[in-house]
């Protein structure tokens, strides 16, 4: 990936699926862009940002490291208006992170969640339960701390879903998991569960 360092010029390149103008210019959580209602995607380019956020190691569920020192970032903001689940996808042209929070001031004390795979173009995807009128920041970033990753990329919002558990299913339909029956667990190919689809040995091996 080659880096890209950000300009004089801080001005944010965005679009959206739907006519309306976004509101915001996406540079800091103060000016972040307002995301309507989901489903939607939008559009942008990091690389015409500054240097604003990154989080620690063992800050952010589901990162044990530190990530976005040295990279520019964009931030948005969606309320949703009923509590469900949510969730963001980011596919970008660079090695791309992903990362939610309620206070961009206090982002140890509040990141719900951050994914980072390895790699320009892989995707990253977070799903969280959010409260009704309780407004989350997303921050599109890069992975490095050492170098100016950035570049365009395309961010997704799908929801609300409520989760819903039936019987023999392990699969809540929202990217969750739904307890099993004594003797029975949840095989993640199918999503059902049954018996000896744990796969801790040969005996309980999952069936495909």
């Amino acid at each position: 990936v080659e880096d890209t360092v950000p300009g004089d010029d801080v001005t944010s390149d965005v679009s959206e699926d739907i006519t309306e103008p976004i509101l915001g210019d996406g540079l800091s959580c103060a000016t972040a862009y307002q995301l309507k209602s989901p489903p939607l995607t939008v559009t942008g380019d990091t690389s015409t940002s500054k240097v604003n956020y990154a989080f620690g190691a063992g800050q952010c569920p589901g990162e044990a490291g530190g990530w976005g020192l040295a990279s520019p970032d964009v931030a948005y903001v969606y309320t949703p208006e009923e509590t469900a689940f949510y969730t963001f996808t980011l596919e970008a042209d660079y090695d791309s992170l992903l990362y939610l929070v309620t206070d961009c001031t206090n982002i140890a004390g509040t990141c719900l969640g951050a994914h980072d795979l390895i790699g320009a173009g892989a995707v990253e995807s977070l799903t969280v339960e959010l409260d009704k009128d309780q407004s989350v920041y997303i921050i599109v970033d890069g992975y490095s701390n050492t170098n100016a990753l950035g570049g365009p990329f395309t961010l997704s919002l799908s929801g609300p879903c409520n989760p819903q558990c039936t019987e023999g299913s392990c699969d809540d339909g929202c990217g969750g998991v739904c307890p099993c029956v004594d003797g029975l667990s949840c095989n993640p190919i199918n999503g059902m569960c049954e018996t000896g689809s744990g796969g801790d040995t040969c005996e309980q091996a999952s069936v495909i």
